[in-house]
């Protein structure tokens, strides 16, 4: 498979978390064990590479300022953040639907 380096394209960055400078990645055939390290650069590709410099793509890369405030996690956004609901209902009105409209009948002895 090769010495000590392989070269793979087509990797998913899912997380990024700046406090321990951890990424979380995703792809085909990514070599070596769970946690372990590897060697991540943008794409050198030269058509998919983001052309425009001056406006660069958020994630995953990114060129914080000196003195901006980064995040301490950084998530895709097809990923689902842990923080946010998991199942959201739409207020549609009919809430009150499934409540009695008369009372309810009862039998009287005679």
């Amino acid at each position: 498979m090769g010495c000590q380096r392989r070269t793979l394209a087509g990797l998913k960055v899912w997380r990024i978390n700046h406090k321990y400078n951890v990424l979380y990645v995703t792809g085909t055939a990514v070599p070596g064990e769970h946690g372990s390290f590897i060697y991540v650069h943008d794409c050198r590709i030269p058509n998919k590479r983001a052309k425009d410099m001056d406006n660069p793509p958020p994630f995953p890369t990114s060129y914080p300022e000196e003195g901006d405030e980064v995040p301490e996690d950084e998530f895709d956004p097809q990923i689902h953040q842990h923080d946010s609901p998991t199942i959201t209902f739409p207020d549609d009105g009919m809430t009150h639907a499934a409540e009695r409209v008369k009372k309810a009948k009862i039998a009287k002895k005679k």
